[in-house]
Formats: structure tokens, sequence, C-alpha cells
């Protein structure tokens, strides 16, 4: 293995993602993909029409491109490239590898360590937040919580300075949205699971008041009628001051 067959690989693999994402926009052909990746870059990706074709060839090979020839005046015939289907999927998977690598690329130039606890105190807070708001309780609840836990974590993750609320909303935005969503039956159903809840707890609440209660007035009858036997004994075994 050559010494520069690691950058190699590397450099083709962002080519790649670069032609694909460029294809996505629309057909072109050869010089036209060099021309488009200078301007579309501001000049700081320069590259000869002769190094594309390797990468193009292997992206159609793979079957996420596709190739067309177009004549061009009377003798000149140009090769337009088309992204496929396959491309298509394949080019949204690349972005999403891209993007993570070049995040932990920049925390280790910059030497950055993340602060996970803190991060994970926050969107605790935020999911707690969001929960609050929402009419529906048990599955349906739960679901939509640690959906949104999922996407936070992940947001937080590759977000440096992460802002759940200007990502994701405010909590009550949150919950409204989820609320709009649902039909008219949903949202009755679950108010009215909502109501049976919060019945039960006061419910829970008031017999365990009313216990404590009842428990209390036992203990001070119970005081009432042991201090009332101490007094009478009291008086009748003190012996009389005058004798017999």
């Amino acid at each position: 293995m050559s010494r520069d067959s690691g950058p190699n690989v590397f450099q083709r693999g962002v080519m790649a993602l670069i032609l694909l994402s460029l294809l996505r926009r629309e057909d072109m052909y050869g010089y036209q993909l060099v021309q488009e990746t200078e301007r579309r870059s501001g000049g700081r990706l320069k590259t000869q029409e002769g190094s594309l074709y390797p990468v193009l060839y292997r992206l159609q090979e793979q079957g996420l491109i596709s190739d067309r020839r177009v004549l061009v005046g009377k003798r000149m015939t140009r090769v337009y490239y088309h992204l496929e289907p396959a491309g298509e999927a394949r080019l949204e998977e690349m972005i999403r590898e891209y993007e993570s690598m070049m995040t932990g690329v920049t925390a280790i130039i910059r030497e950055e360590v993340p602060p996970c606890g803190k991060r994970q105190r926050q969107v605790n807070r935020y999911v707690r937040a969001v929960g609050s708001y929402l009419p529906c309780a048990g599955k349906h609840k739960k679901q939509l919580l640690t959906a949104l836990r999922s996407e936070a974590e992940a947001y937080c993750a590759e977000t440096r300075d992460a802002d759940l609320e200007a990502r994701f909303g405010t909590p009550q935005q949150v919950a409204a949205a989820y609320v709009d969503a649902m039909s008219t039956q949903e949202l009755l159903a679950a108010l009215r699971r909502r109501r049976q809840v919060l019945t039960i707890l006061i419910a829970a609440v008031l017999t365990a008041l009313l216990q404590w209660v009842a428990a209390l007035c036992v203990s001070l009858y119970d005081y009432h009628q042991a201090y009332n036997g101490w007094s009478e004994t009291s008086i009748i075994e003190e012996p009389s001051p005058y004798g017999q």
C-alpha cells in the first residue's frame, strides 16, 4: 500500500459526495461538473476533469448514476450524468456520515470534550417540560417523549452550542404541534384519560387525608380517655389530709 492511498481514498469519498450533490440539482457533463465544483465552493475546490471520470465510472458501476449521450452540433457528443433513485438514497446516507465525521474531526482538532452530563441534563429538563404540557398519557405519551429524546440527544451530540428551543421550539409549541396533529376523537379521549387520572389522584389524596384525620381522632380519644382515668384514680386513692 502506498503512503498516499489513505488520503486518496478520503478524497475519492468526498468527490463522490460532491458529484452526487451536484447531480441532484440537474444532469451535468464532465467539464460542467468541474466548473460547478469550483463555482459553488467559492474557488476553494479545484479539480481536473480527468480526475472525475474514475469516480463517475465507479458510481455508475454501483448503480448510483447513469449516463446518456447528447449530440451537440454536428459532430460533438456530450455525456450527461443522471442521479438515480439509489444514488439519491445513498447521497442522504453519505451526507449524514460526512457531517458526523466532520463533527468528530473538528472536536479532535480543537481538543473539545463535549460536556455529556450537562447536555443530558438539558435534554431531560426539556423532555420533562414537554411532557408536562401534553394532554395524553400512557403509551402514546411515552412514545412521543422517547422519539423527542432521541432527536434531542442526537442534535446535542452533533451541535457544539445546542439550543433545543431554537431547534425544536418551546415545550409549549412542541406540545401544541402534537395536539394539532391529533384528531378530535383522539384529543377527547386523551382529555378523558387525563381527567380520569386526575380524579383518581385526587381521590387517593382525599382518602389518605381522611385516614390520617381518623387516625388522629382515635389517638386524641385514647389520650383523652387515658388522661380522665388517671385523674379519677388519683382523686380516689389520694389520702385525706384530716385522717379518718
